[in-house]
Order: structure tokens, then sequence, then C-alpha cells
């Protein structure tokens, strides 16, 4: 009975100790770069077109800003919403996996429901902002599975999901590069030069009118990059430290010093991928054809890794990233359990790589429960403090600000006042009596 249920009582398990942490320990708290989406909100309230235009950090973030314009308009800025609607794009991306790849095998499944439930994710899921995270590879898979689908005509789909793409995130250079791959390998090579002119035709367009209507406040919200310097100064050695140790940083804690064991791991499921695939096929063009495109989770998790370890050297133990960690490594483990016949080696390295994925995701510091519980525990401080201190507020403000940016100072802090100011004035989130009581 527990056989032929297996993959049912595993998801539920696991998705009732990811749901738990989430709804149990759930706070209304906006952190880090949500406020600069708070703040862009009532700057532009009179001119929402130009609250989409503007770029945070040289991404676009269209969709999230959409969710955050209604979220703001209807709900007065409830951000445990946006944690349920993180949670069901999870959910979401897991089925598509799971249907794209077709799982059969139990013990896959167990590595495939550690990965997607990973602990680790609570920041990405708890931070409104983050949303973009999972949106990209929702859209990346949506994106290649259109491809791979019509690679013999243009399609319309395609050209959308690029244009969505690109006002998702900044991952959406991940298309110009895998259009590139099958440009070189395919023979036909008209429909991917059309995709890539549209790309760059798209690209171009939206960041020209992003300059030209609000480049003012793309200068304050994204800093310049200098791409031919980045070029000149480019090291070997640091990108791939940061391309690989990204590729399994979801073992570890976010802990830098994990790096060089996270390194180690991430190179060697490379060369395992690369030695299987020379064992057991000639090295063909059709072959390697045809290992992309039944294997796009590595490929897609291995250029998004390199477009980080490109343009944030050494950040590969960043919570933000664990997303790129989780597709690659699902890839990774679907490719091993189809080279690797040997049954009792995969039952007990699947149970092993389950309980390391539980452990650090779960009981990691600043991950798991321990993140959950530390962003409830500031949730109730800040209640707690605007409940008694009902007419001195800068000691609430000084606080909020304490909790919301981590201890740091990088948000301006007339912009944070202002900011405070008008959330108080119309009374929405920490001034809300409902959050208050709640």
């Amino acid at each position: 009975m527990i056989k032929k249920n297996f993959k049912a009582l595993i998801f539920c398990i696991f998705f009732s100790i990811f749901f738990s942490n989430i709804f149990l320990l759930s706070t209304n708290l906006p952190v880090q770069d949500d406020w600069n989406n708070i703040y862009l909100l009532n700057k532009f309230d009179g001119n929402i077109i130009k609250f989409f235009l503007i770029q945070d950090n040289n991404h676009f973030i269209f969709f999230s800003r959409i969710l955050f314009f209604l979220n703001d308009y209807y709900l007065n800025l409830n951000f445990k919403i946006t944690d349920y609607i993180s949670f069901v794009l999870l959910i979401f991306l897991f089925f598509k996996i799971y249907n794209l790849i077709k799982v059969k095998n139990n013990y896959y499944f167990l590595i495939l429901v550690s990965l997607i439930f990973s602990g680790r994710l609570f920041p990405i899921i708890t931070q409104s902002f983050n949303i973009v995270w999972i949106l990209s590879f929702l859209l990346l898979l949506f994106f290649i599975e259109a491809y791979n689908k019509s690679n013999k005509r243009i399609s319309y789909k395609v050209l959308f999901l690029i244009l969505c793409n690109i006002l998702n995130f900044g991952l959406h250079i991940v298309i110009p590069i895998f259009l590139t791959i099958y440009l070189i390998i395919q023979e036909n090579k008209k429909i991917n030069i059309i995709y890539l002119l549209f790309y760059f035709l798209i690209f171009y367009t939206t960041y020209f009118l992003s300059e030209k209507f609000v480049g003012d406040y793309n200068s304050i919200t994204s800093s310049v990059i200098n791409l031919k310097l980045l070029i000149i100064k480019f090291d070997f050695l640091p990108f791939f430290f940061t391309l690989f140790s990204n590729l399994s940083s979801i073992y570890f804690p976010i802990i830098k010093s994990f790096a060089p064991a996270s390194f180690v791991i991430g190179f060697i499921q490379v060369c395992l991928i690369i030695i299987l695939f020379i064992k057991n096929n000639k090295l063909k063009k059709k072959t390697i054809i045809k290992f992309l495109n039944e294997n796009y989770l590595i490929t897609l998790g291995i250029l998004a890794s390199s477009q980080i370890a490109f343009f944030r050297t050494f950040e590969s133990m960043e919570v933000r990233f664990s997303i790129i960690s989780i597709i690659f490594q699902i890839g990774f483990w679907n490719y091993f359990f189809h080279e690797i016949k040997k049954r009792f080696l995969l039952k007990y390295l699947s149970i092993f790589v389950s309980f390391v994925l539980f452990v650090t995701g779960y009981f990691s510091p600043y991950l798991g429960t321990y993140w959950q519980t530390v962003s409830y525990n500031k949730t109730l401080a800040i209640k707690e403090c605007l409940k008694k201190n009902t007419i001195e507020t800068k000691k609430c403000d000084d606080l909020i600000y304490f909790y919301v940016f981590n201890n740091g100072n990088w948000f301006d802090k007339s912009k944070f006042k202002i900011v405070i100011s008008e959330l108080r004035k119309e009374k929405k989130i920490f001034f809300n009596e409902k959050y208050i009581n709640h």
C-alpha cells in the first residue's frame, strides 16, 4: 500500500511541512527591495505606467510590479497574500517539471520533492520582490518547451515568451545564449536568427522607453553596468569558481566558507554528466542536440549560473540564487537516474541526498524554520511597539528600519521617512488596525 502511494505520501509530507511554516509563522513584513517598490509606487501614484517602466538594479520586473500594484490597490499592501501567491507558483513549477520530465522512479521523486520544497526557499517565498525568481524559471521553461515543439517554423508563442521573459527579470539573458548554441549546432539557422533579432529588438526598445521616460529614476534604482570593463577585467578562475559553487549551493548553509565545498560538488557533478554522456554516446552533433533537448534543465541551470558568475562573482552562496541550483540539481539527478541502473545505489543515494537537503534547508541559520521564526518574531516586536507608542512614533520607525533591512543601512533614511509617513497616513501595513491587533 505504501509503495503504491509512495509519491502521494512523500508529496503530502513535504508539502505540509513547507506550508505549515508559511501559515503558522506567517508575516506581513516588506523587507529589503520591497521598500523600493513602495517608495516608487507612492512617487508615481498619478502615473502608474512610469512605475512599471522603472528598472530595479537593471532589471525590468513588470509582472511582479503588476502584482504589487494590485496588492496596494485592493488589499492595502497585504504581504501575506504575496507569500501565498509565491507558494502557489512554486507548486505550479513543481507540477510543470514533473510533467515535463515524466517522473516514474520513486527514489528520484523523493529528491525532486526535497529540492522544490527546500527550506532554503523561504527567504524567496516570503519576500515579495523575489517572486521574480520563480516566475523567471517558469517562463524560461515555457519558452524552451515551445521552442522545442516548433523548431522548424516561426512560433508566435515563442516570440511572446521572449517578450515576457524580458519584461519579467534579468535572467532573460539566458535566451540569446540558448538560441546562439542552437544556431551553431542546428541546420535550420534562419529561425534562430529571427528569434535573436526579435529578442534584441524588444530588449533595446524596452530599455530605450525606460531611459526616455524614467531615466532619472533608473540612475537611482540601478547602477550602471560597464560591459566593456567587465569583459576587460574578466578572470576565468573566479568565474568558474562561482559557476560551479552556485550549481550545488542548495546543499549548504548560506555561509561563504562553504563555497569551496560547494564548488567541488558542482564540479564533480558536471564532470559526471560529461563522463556519462561520452560513455554512452558517440560525440556527434545529433547526439549533442538530443542531449540538450532531453536535458534542458541542466542547460538552463548552467546558463543561469554562468550569468551570475559573470555579473556577481563570488556571490554563489546568496540565498536568492538557490532556485538556480535547484533547477540544475533536478536536471542532474534526472540524467543520473536515467544513466545509472544500479537500484541499490540509487535508493540509498536518494535517501542521503534528501536528508541533507531537509536538514540544511530547514535547520541552517537564516534559512527554513529559523528564517520563518525570526521573521515572525520581528512582526510581533513591531506590533508590540506600535501598541505601546501611539504618540511617540520615532522609536517604532527606527525599529522597523532595523528589522526590515536586517540591521543594514543601504536604503536612504530620508526616503524611508517619506514612505513610513505615507503608510501611516493611508493606514497601510504596520499602521492598519488589523495588522496591529491580529
